[in-house]
């Protein structure tokens, strides 16, 4: 009877550490998994037939048929490696565009993935300091901030390092710096510290004011940007002045059917009932 009881009990913690093992794994491990082994797959082929799959993925992500898009874009990628090495410019572009791919398909976790790829080989080709490096590390930002609370602090930090370099390249006064400090007040707001979120958006808002052309089109997307801390502390009716004050600059230098003016526009017709809400009360 004690030796009964006593398999019973290890049955038990086994379940339970297999239970826990699962709990504990990350659950983008598979994808991970499958998407490394691209490294490491051959795919017969030159390079100037990876640079021709290359443009037709571009032209199948263009027409939405992502399926196609992305079969190719790894086929590009798998032949760059084997043909060039694994740290060169056009595999870079291969993961970028991968991570814009996944992202349109709302695959978070691979699009964060990918574009940590395509930083890491800025960093060793262009170096650290570079302005292509930045470009990478914003791309990264972004990518890891729409896993929201999940990895919201890796693509603040991914920020802060494109913001380092952007500074060092061309001082406070830039509209990619104000475009930085938006991103950062952004992941601030998912983050809920209000008091980092709001001064951020305001050092970005005063950045533009500052520009020799304070309208500029790229100031645009700044206002839209610094909305999102207003929306999540509840303040509507400064959201919607920022996203008007967007829909104003992104006007001037834009057509109607522009894909940001349209979608600021969306933002402030699902904004403006909850204002006119408020103010009833």
């Amino acid at each position: 009877m004690p030796l009964l009881r006593k398999k019973v009990k290890m049955k038990f913690i086994v379940i339970f550490c297999s239970m826990f093992a699962c709990l504990t794994m990350p659950a983008e491990d598979p994808v991970i998994k499958e998407l490394t082994s691209l490294e490491t797959a051959k795919h017969s082929g030159t390079v100037e037939e990876a640079k021709k799959l290359l443009k037709a993925a571009i032209e199948f992500r263009n027409k939405k048929d992502y399926e196609k898009a992305d079969n190719l874009f790894k086929k590009a990628l798998l032949i760059f490696n084997q043909r060039l090495g694994e740290y060169n410019l056009y595999s870079a572009g291969c993961f970028h565009n991968l991570g814009i791919l996944s992202g349109l398909r709302n695959r978070v976790v691979e699009a964060s993935w990918y574009m940590e790829k395509c930083k890491d080989i800025y960093v060793k080709i262009k170096g650290p300091d570079s302005l292509e490096a930045a470009r990478a590390w914003s791309n990264m930002g972004y990518a890891y901030l729409r896993r929201r609370r999940v990895k919201v602090n890796k693509g603040l930090e991914a920020y802060q390092e494109a913001l380092r370099i952007l500074k060092s390249h061309f001082g406070e006064n830039n509209i990619q710096v104000a475009r930085t400090y938006a991103d950062i007040s952004r992941a601030y707001a998912l983050l809920d510290d209000g008091g980092k979120a709001e001064a951020a958006g305001k050092q970005a808002m005063e950045i533009c004011k500052r520009l020799k052309n304070p309208e500029t089109p790229g100031s645009a997307m700044v206002y839209y940007i610094c909305s999102a801390y207003y929306i999540r502390s509840g303040q509507t009716a400064r959201a919607i002045e920022l996203i008007e004050q967007a829909v104003r600059i992104r006007e001037k230098s834009s057509n109607s059917e522009d894909s940001l003016l349209l979608m600021f526009r969306s933002s402030l017709k699902k904004l403006k009932p909850k204002a006119d809400k408020l103010e009833m009360y």
